[in-house]
């Protein structure tokens, strides 16, 4: 779990619901996390295991689990940025072979977040922002170690995050997760369908 938080910008609220069970299952069945053919890998127990690891870690000190001033009722999770560099030390070299499979859940937590944000719907612009510093943490670092359908997956909610950026003002950091996403597409190929990022220039964007 440490490793997967440690994918997310350091320094950087996660939000609690940005940390799905469902988009882990494929993880803790890698991970072997739960008992299998007793009926216990279900939703509800990914959950409890969940939340279970996550207050762990916060009661060793390596991760902090506070509310949200701007998200009244919710909590985050925050990694310090030296934990969250010795882990992505560790993925690129001791547990390099779970890279790609934490990688991949990292993405699918993003996406499945995004699910249902609308990029044209004013009330649904802060739950992009809150989402963006972990889609550019993404690009930025780990898009080599991922599959093409997970990059190309990727690629896609950061086109729909840059233009919600742009349909709220923000246009810096639209221009700057755009810059990313062309960087991280072109790994894709020239013939991919989503290896050149449509709104290359936010200010463009409609």
């Amino acid at each position: 779990m440490l490793l997967l938080l440690s994918c997310y910008a350091p320094a950087t609220p996660i939000p609690w619901d940005l940390l799905q069970s469902q988009p882990l299952a494929d993880l803790f069945v890698a991970g072997h996390l739960l008992p299998t053919g007793t009926g216990e890998d279900t939703d509800a127990e990914r959950q409890r295991w969940l939340r279970s690891s996550l207050h762990d870690l916060a009661m060793v000190g390596l991760i902090n689990i506070a509310s949200r001033d701007d998200y009244p009722g919710a909590q985050a999770v925050t990694v310090h940025p030296v934990v969250a560099d010795a882990n992505r030390a560790r993925l690129r070299t001791t547990a390099l072979p779970a890279l790609p499979g934490i990688g991949e859940a990292a993405v699918r937590l993003v996406c499945a977040a995004s699910t249902g944000l609308d990029h044209r719907r004013p009330a649904d612009w802060s739950a992009w922002g809150r989402l963006v510093p972990h889609i550019l943490a993404l690009l930025e670092w780990l898009v080599a170690h991922v599959t093409a359908a997970t990059l190309a997956d990727l690629v896609s909610v950061s086109n729909r995050a840059a233009i919600a950026l742009v349909r709220g003002g923000n246009h810096a950091a639209a221009e700057k997760l755009a810059d990313a996403a062309v960087t991280a597409g072109t790994r894709l190929g020239g013939d991919h369908p989503r290896s050149s990022y449509c709104p290359a220039c936010p200010r463009r964007c409609d």
